[in-house]
């Protein structure tokens, strides 16, 4: 036998392991008798144990929900029964006990409003999500007005869990019929129509309808997301296959329906199996001849005892295992176990093992295990105690001399009261203190009274203010982390009338930076902090004791109205003084923020509505660029006064509504009467910027309100025009089709004398585009204002494309300014089947330009950095001697093709020079007027295996820019003209 407190822990592991429907009264009776109902921490150790094994056995959710309403019944002033609520506020998410929380909920031990605090207490928006998703019918309960925006939120948040994401996204299917479709998730705890909700229902009907599916594989893998429960999350895993799926749950009949379809059982898959905890799955796997693996370790961490009892009576176990199981049982908690195998000489010297056995939570073991030799004289024992709350335990390390703070030179330790504070444990704390712990430790950047603040408990607050904590000092040294900071965030009241009682500062000045024209805060005080958050309470409290709501231009009431804090927002703007310039401030911003009700707060405040922003915008403005239902509501009040008010850019409100593409507000503006004739600064008609935002149905407004589709901007384009400089969609044939139905003038052209089609031509067109241009215009043949024909510029497309144009009008005989036919730019530009096009057309590949060259030089361009581009030079070339092209044509300077080409700065491979001499004949040795040769520029430009190339015997000069050597190499030259 052994002591009281260790037998009733004993009786209540057991008893919750092999929990069911029918003994939930013996249960509940055996609860009673021991001592843990007659104090607070015995009912935080029942709700920590309820805690740990529901997350295990996720099927039992019903049981404990019972369990635990009939406990709670039982209440009165001779126990504390009646805190269980506030022990299951605090969760993480977990699926499993969401489902616990909901059936208490129902079962009247927690309230709505309890729910309220656990959504709140999540941070990252995937678990936002998942909690919001379990609680959403409470929530709109108790949220009440706030529901809407909080969903809002937390729908618009990502998550990677895709199936929660697809909830998100058809929230309102769920919504509309009160949650129901919502149920299976609740009650089973998983998604319906899914393979792992049939599985967890055991149901092999399913799988045998779903074997006969050409995507069914017994070995498939099946996401287990950590969202669902930690049971998942402590094997490290993200997916598991069906078998492992079906003996977690334990689900015997699946089990052997995919054994029999072919699914294969290794080592690896044996921890997933024993954590279901099914002795018939096991066996199964033991019938095999599997290796166990690390499913031993699942036997005992899940407190399957009787699954222990019998692998030890299959197998031979030594002191090894003996000494292995043990450890596990104590890092587990599995107390039957611990004590069952202290009796068996098990090894107590490792170096865990007091902290685990203080973390079993009982006094009474410790010391019995202290009477075995293990020494709990050590500050991680002391951690463990207050981690847990067990003031006994705590106490009694305290008086054996464990110390209470761990060595200086220990990094990252853990300090037992900075556990006790984020636990929230007062009476840890308080005997902390006593024995000398430091009210000023500081662990990650955060003193012990901001790890307090952060917290809900403000008795621990006072407790560390009476013990000399620092109540104006930051760790990390930014002001916004010092504790009363914190406890603004928090909004919380009473942590901050604590530390204003102990000597914080709170009528600080805040300080912003303008960064971009846009206010941010570096430094906030605690009346900004409280404004941030919509603390109203709080705030009240601080302007009561002096704290200026006016101060920095009423940044407090800025903060409020960023932040949408309507509460906070009222209250200051009430206090605010009438004559303060922000509150025309306050209007921008909340018109920016699409908030209504506070912009009909501050226009009864009186605010003008024909003041002006630093762009000389009015709300109009403004209204008109973000919200029509705000816009609406102005020219409401105002009487459609403004309503063609320009800003430093010439825009009226309507020019901003097209910018944004708000067609509600271009509605509205247009039936108030706005002037669509005006034009911005640039030039740019109303037409012109909803065309060229490809915003059809605001472009048919002003279409049907008569606005001209020619009108020119101040560089001469048409809506027309700036709708063929867009990218190519579809969109924009689409709006092309429209401006020429409504009579856009195809042949009007911009300062470029660019036309529509020209310009088309220059912003990769499609055919349809094309031919709607072409058919709308008696004569496709235009010219630039630099001289390029169309047609020039057409040449560079794809043949299709140029081919088209040719068919329909385009001239392929027509020249550029400088004297350049088609051809030129064909070849200059690579395009061998446009090239072959021209000349099968009859163009002449003699024809020259103004400088005498012939398109046969514009074959030697090119830089020749890559093989495709010789490979395209010597393709051209041969195109063009095919016609009758000469590559030693010369130019106005007496130049040759492969002259002109040195002359161009670039990389000129020596095989390219090879090529063109062996095979083409092209003459190296010519020399122009200016008395240059193809081996003196290779000279000049350092190509010096060119140079080798073509004078291996090395009788050039040197020095190329020698005059005097140059002279003399002239005159042995015979084929100087």
């Amino acid at each position: 036998m052994y002591a009281k407190e260790i037998e009733d822990l004993l009786l209540i592991q057991k008893d919750f392991r092999t929990l069911s429907i029918d003994t939930i009264d013996q249960v509940c009776d055996d609860i009673l008798s021991t001592i843990f109902p007659s104090t607070p921490h015995g009912v935080y150790t029942i709700t920590q144990e309820i805690r740990k094994v529901v997350r295990k056995h996720p099927k039992k959710v019903e049981c404990f929900a019972k369990l635990i309403s009939n406990l709670y019944e039982q209440r009165d002033e001779t126990n504390f029964l009646g805190n269980f609520p506030d022990l299951f506020v605090d969760l993480n998410s977990d699926c499993t006990l969401y489902r616990l929380v909901r059936k208490l909920v129902q079962n009247n031990v927690m309230s709505v409003e309890k729910i309220t605090q656990i959504l709140q207490s999540i941070s990252s928006a995937e678990n936002s999500i998942f909690s919001f998703i379990f609680f959403a019918d409470f929530a709109k309960k108790a949220l009440v007005e706030r529901y809407e925006p909080y969903r809002d939120r937390i729908l618009q948040a990502s998550t990677t869990f895709y199936m929660i994401s697809d909830i998100a996204k058809n929230w309102a299917k769920y919504e509309a019929n009160n949650f129901k479709l919502l149920e299976p998730i609740y009650e089973i705890g998983w998604f319906p129509n899914t393979v792992q909700y049939h599985i967890i229902l055991d149901d092999v009907k399913f799988l045998e309808n779903y074997s006969q599916s050409s995507r069914f594989n017994p070995m498939m893998k099946i996401e287990l997301d950590q969202l669902y429960s930690n049971r998942f999350s402590t094997h490290f895993c993200e997916e598991c296959t069906l078998p492992e799926f079906a003996g977690f749950w334990g689900s015997v009949n699946c089990f052997k329906f995919l054994l029999k379809c072919g699914a294969t059982i290794t080592p690896d898959m044996m921890s997933l199996i024993f954590s279901g905890g099914s002795l018939e799955i096991i066996k199964i796997c033991y019938e095999m001849k599997i290796n166990f693996g690390k499913g031993f370790q699942r036997m005992i961490n899940f407190y399957y005892n009787d699954i222990y009892d019998w692998y030890i009576k299959e197998f031979e176990t030594g002191c090894n295992f003996r000494n292995y199981a043990f450890t596990v049982a104590a890092v587990t908690n599995n107390l039957e176990l611990v004590v069952r195998l202290m009796e068996s000489n098990v090894d107590l010297s490792k170096e865990e093992l007091p902290k685990n056995i203080v973390q079993c939570d009982s006094l009474e073991l410790v010391k019995l295990f202290e009477s075995k030799g293990v020494i709990f004289k050590r500050v991680d024992c002391v951690e463990a105690a207050a981690s847990i709350g067990n003031e006994d335990i705590l106490k009694y390390l305290i008086d054996i001399g464990s110390p209470v703070n761990p060595p200086p030179e220990i990094k990252n330790a853990e300090y037992p009261l900075i556990s006790a504070i984020n636990r929230q444990f007062y009476g840890c704390v308080k005997i902390l203190l006593e024995a000398g712990a430091g009210p000023n430790t500081v662990t990650d950047s955060m003193t012990a009274l901001s790890h307090a603040c952060n917290r809900k408990s403000t008795d621990i607050v006072r407790v560390l203010c009476e013990y000399g904590a620092y109540v104006n000092f930051s760790a990390s040294g930014k002001y916004n982390d010092r504790p009363i900071i914190l406890s603004c965030i928090k909004g919380n009241i009473e942590h901050v009338k604590t530390l204003i009682e102990w000597g914080a500062e709170y009528d600080v000045t805040a300080i912003t930076e303008n960064i971009n024209n846009k206010i941010t805060v570096t430094q906030l005080n605690p009346l900004c902090a409280a404004c941030q958050v919509g603390a109203t309470d709080l705030l009240q409290y601080l302007i009561n004791i002096g704290c200026d709501p006016n101060e920095n231009d009423a940044l407090p009431l800025v903060l409020a109205g960023n932040y949408n804090r309507p509460r906070a927002y009222n209250l200051l703007t009430e206090l605010l003084q009438t004559g303060s310039k922000t509150l025309f401030d306050m209007l921008i911003v909340a018109i920016r923020q699409k908030n209504l009700e506070n912009v009909k707060t501050l226009v009864s405040k009186g605010v003008s509505l024909a003041n002006r922003d630093d762009g000389n915008r009015t709300p109009l403005h403004l209204a008109a660029n973000h919200s029509a239902e705000i816009l609406e509501y102005l020219l409401h009040v105002n009487n459609g006064s403004g309503i063609n008010a320009r800003d430093s850019e010439d825009k009226a409100p309507i020019h901003h509504a097209l910018e944004a593409k708000n067609v509600d507000s271009v509605r509205l503006l247009l039936n108030a009467g706005a002037n669509i004739d005006m034009l911005t600064n640039k030039g740019y008609s109303c037409l012109r910027i909803a065309c060229q935002n490809l915003d059809f149905e605001s472009a048919e407004l002003l279409l049907d309100k008569r606005n001209d589709p020619n009108v020119e901007d101040f560089e001469g384009s048409t809506p027309l025009i700036a709708v063929c400089r867009l990218p190519r969609t579809k969109e924009r044939l689409r709006m092309m089709e429209m401006l020429i139905a409504a009579g856009a003038d195809c042949r009007m052209a911009d300062s470029l004398n660019h036309t529509a089609l020209h310009t088309l031509v220059l912003h990769d067109p499609t055919l349809s585009e094309l031919d709607i241009l072409t058919r709308s215009m008696k004569n496709i043949n235009s010219f630039s204002r630099r001289g390029i024909p169309m047609m020039g510029d057409a040449v560079r497309l794809d043949t299709v494309f140029f081919e088209f144009l040719l068919l329909n009008g385009g001239d392929p005989w027509v020249t550029s300014n400088k004297g350049e036919t088609l051809l030129h730019i064909a070849v200059e530009t690579n395009h061998t089947r446009n090239a072959e096009l021209l000349l099968s057309a009859g163009l002449s590949p003699k024809k020259k330009n103004r400088w005498l060259r012939s398109p046969m030089f514009n074959a030697f361009k090119g830089s020749m950095n890559e093989p495709i581009n010789i490979l395209r030079s010597l393709t051209m070339i041969d195109l063009l001697i095919a016609k009758g092209g000469n590559v030693n044509e010369t130019d106005s300077r007496n130049s040759t093709p492969a002259i002109a080409l040195f002359e161009r700065r670039g990389h000129i491979p020596v095989e390219y020079i090879k090529i063109l001499k062996e095979k083409y004949k092209v003459n190296m040795d010519k020399v122009n007027y200016e008395g240059k040769t193809v081996l003196l520029l290779a000279d000049q430009h350092g190509l010096q295996d060119i140079v080798d190339y073509l004078d291996p015997e090395e009788n050039h000069p040197k020095l190329a820019h020698d005059k005097k050597q140059f002279q003399n190499y002239r005159r042995r030259n015979k084929d100087i003209q």
